[in-house]
């Protein structure tokens, strides 16, 4: 039935719940209070998401969290908990509110970490400092966001997952704005190099622009006659260039300077290939402000994965019937990719179960100077932002696809002994790999 959530008791007060919870690596919130606007309240329908202000050190800014039930609860923390403390929560209460962003963030000393482990008592606990540790050491990016994987607004999506890159890039706009006199929330135009553009469908995160009344400049290459044909559809009435091609490292650059593209505000590269090789040129080529790159997350942080060129592939093959049909792993995974991005100067900043977004450091303070929470500072932690996306992709249902490895991607993630999971991943993909012909790499980000 539809019938607004009602809390009986504010969890705020149940300590023995909140110790579990913050074990695990997540943060309890007090239930709405009176006064609230209506849509705070989720509905019997969707008990996925709701929202929280005033969240420790978090001011008034808007923030999405997670309601759970006790079945849910015990599913998506992916973590044992002691069922007497469940039960007795929900004795207490109808739904719990947690802030899902992993505190896998604290800055843990040796000595605090074996503290920890001895005060550990139970598997999610133990789990959550081996994470803690890890990350600590392995972390590229230092400073937890609360927002890294909000990429649609709160106000307007129950899905946090969908890529809005018009409201994701506010902060890129508001320069601008001022500098035309645009009194409205998007620029006149929008300049964009979109390598693997497919049909420029609803899929694609540059097709939010459409139908804002923004004009779209650049170029968007797919292999896919059939597909780019739809692209074109799609586009009509931009001033965007339509090319049927299969980009490699070799032919990249001709392609560049034949349609003239030195500078954009927005790169997005998904050729599901050797996507880093290419990526490598094209940043030698052109600036941009904001890269979109699809990500390998079924490699989870500290490995660092990626797929290179190799002239002797196979690209008709590969892309035969207007998708990848081969089993195997291609792009980079987000460890690779924040440090190999960083080198060429960029900050990792948000990212969704498929897609990473990175943002010039030349463009960096804007975003961090408009953030609604205050918490924005480069370089983001990736692997608070990787374990939010974790869980929520597994809370939306988006359980991770059986065929392949993606299956393993949790077992690799939690394994106590690193190199154990290093020598697992290493045997799989060269087994993929060798079928596929694509050489690879994979090390630990040290």
């Amino acid at each position: 039935a539809n019938v607004p959530f009602k809390p009986q008791v504010d969890l705020v007060e149940l300590d023995e719940f909140i110790s579990f919870v913050e074990n695990v690596g997540h943060t309890v919130t007090s239930r709405p209070m009176e006064g609230y606007p209506q849509w705070m309240f989720p509905q019997a329908q969707d008990l996925g998401v709701t929202f929280c202000r005033g969240l420790p050190g978090r001011g008034e800014a808007l923030i999405r969290c997670r309601v759970h039930t006790l079945e849910t609860l015990r599913l998506n923390y992916h973590l044992r908990a002691d069922p007497k403390v469940l039960d007795f929560v929900f004795e207490e209460a109808d739904y719990v509110f947690i802030y899902d962003v992993p505190r896998l963030l604290e800055p843990a000393t040796q000595l605090f970490l074996e503290e920890r482990i001895a005060q550990a008592s139970d598997e999610a606990s133990q789990q959550h400092v081996m994470l803690a540790d890890r990350a600590r050491t392995r972390r590229f990016g230092t400073h937890p966001y609360a927002g890294c994987t909000e990429t649609c607004s709160p106000h307007s999506c129950t899905h946090k997952h969908h890529l809005d890159l018009p409201w994701i890039l506010r902060p890129l706009w508001g320069s601008r704005l001022k500098s035309e006199g645009n009194a409205g929330a998007l620029p006149a135009e929008v300049s964009f190099l979109n390598i693997g553009c497919r049909d420029f469908g609803p899929d694609d995160p540059l097709a939010a622009f459409l139908g804002t009344g923004v004009r779209l400049a650049g170029l968007c290459v797919e292999k896919d006659g059939s597909m780019l044909a739809r692209a074109r559809e799609h586009l009509e009435g931009n001033q965007v260039h339509t090319v049927e091609a299969a980009v490699t490292p070799d032919n990249v650059r001709e392609l560049l300077r034949r349609y003239q593209v030195s500078s954009v505000d927005i790169l997005q590269l998904d050729i599901d290939c050797f996507d880093v090789s290419v990526l490598d040129v094209l940043l030698a080529e052109v600036h941009a402000d904001v890269l979109v790159v699809e990500l390998v997350n079924a490699i989870p942080p500290p490995f660092r994965f990626a797929a290179h060129y190799s002239p002797e592939f196979d690209l008709d093959d590969h892309y035969k019937d207007g998708r990848n049909e081969q089993p195997g792993y291609f792009g980079a995974s987000l460890s690779y990719l924040v440090s190999f991005l960083d080198r060429r100067g960029f900050y990792f900043y948000k990212m969704n179960h498929m897609d990473g977004i990175w943002v010039h450091q030349s463009v960096a303070p804007l975003f961090a100077a408009a953030d609604e929470t205050g918490m924005l500072e480069f370089p983001v932690d990736e692997w608070a932002c990787f374990m939010d996306h974790f869980v929520t992709l597994q809370d939306q249902g988006m359980e991770l696809r059986s065929d392949g490895l993606t299956r393993y991607m949790r077992e690799w993630f939690m394994l106590p002994d690193m190199h154990e999971a290093f020598r697992r991943i290493w045997g799989n993909l060269s087994s993929l790999q060798s079928e596929v012909g694509l050489p690879f790499t994979l090390d630990l980000y040290m």
